[in-house]
């Protein structure tokens, strides 16, 4: 081979600009085995929290809950029923105003809590989910969601051994299970993150409409889930994208 055969990435990488390649870029694509074997973590981590909600923790009634009377007793409670109120059509009311304050009995719209987790709930309710435990299942798969999700970050992050690695923590990680058992937000909050820092990168390594669209989407679902998250477009999405603007 004659010099003027030399290729042009190699006259490009001799004269110092070739262009930086991110991991996503030189990573292979998730291999079979690793999507076979993070499709057993989630479902370990389901059965995991399906145990916990039907033999440890087995109950149709929230904690704080006393026969004859029912009063608040924080966020479950407020999750539960105002879930159930939006199913029947009352919008996004305060729950209490019907069910203990007897002087008020007209609905009142509240913003006490973002709207996303008693949103899914309420659409949960619509398909017939409508028992105490069967919230708390559906809670559940979100929660083993966040499981894959958290893998393929770690993937992201550090290979696959990283992410089996880190699902399986998730999986069994008592402050992201408690959460599915318990009926809160959390659960859903920990799957929208994940989901956003996963977008983030690929936003990173291949800036696009459609990877910004994905990014924008998870944060938003966070921020519908808790109002914090709002910050994650201002200190990751903003940045992100003047980072990216050449591209």
């Amino acid at each position: 081979m004659t010099d003027s055969a030399v290729s042009a990435p190699e006259e490009a990488a001799e004269s110092g600009t070739a262009p930086a390649r991110s991991p996503e870029s030189t990573r292979p694509a998730a291999s079979r085995r690793f999507l076979i074997a993070l499709a057993v973590i989630a479902a370990g981590a389901f059965a995991l929290r399906a145990y916990v909600i039907l033999v440890v923790r087995p109950s149709e009634k929230l904690r704080c809950e006393t026969a004859p009377a029912v009063i608040p007793c924080g966020d479950s409670w407020f999750y539960y029923w105002s879930a159930r109120d939006l199913a029947v059509g009352k919008g996004y009311i305060d729950p209490q105003y019907q069910r203990v304050y007897v002087q008020h009995p007209v609905a009142r719209q509240s913003a006490y809590h973002p709207p996303m987790y008693t949103t899914i709930l309420g659409a949960a309710d619509v398909l017939g989910v409508k028992s105490l435990t069967g919230n708390r299942l559906v809670t559940a798969l979100i929660g083993s969601g966040a499981v894959v999700a958290i893998g393929l970050l770690a993937r992201r992050l550090g290979g696959e051994r990283a992410g089996i690695i880190a699902a399986v923590i998730a999986a069994l990680y008592p402050q992201l299970w408690a959460n599915d058992e318990m009926l809160l937000s959390e659960s859903l909050f920990a799957l929208a993150v994940a989901l956003a820092l996963l977008f983030a990168y690929r936003f990173y390594d291949r800036p696009g409409r459609w990877n910004a669209a994905l990014l924008g989407g998870a944060i938003g679902v966070a921020a519908l889930t808790r109002s914090e998250a709002a910050l994650l477009f201002v200190i990751l999405a903003v940045p992100l994208a003047f980072v990216r603007r050449d591209r």
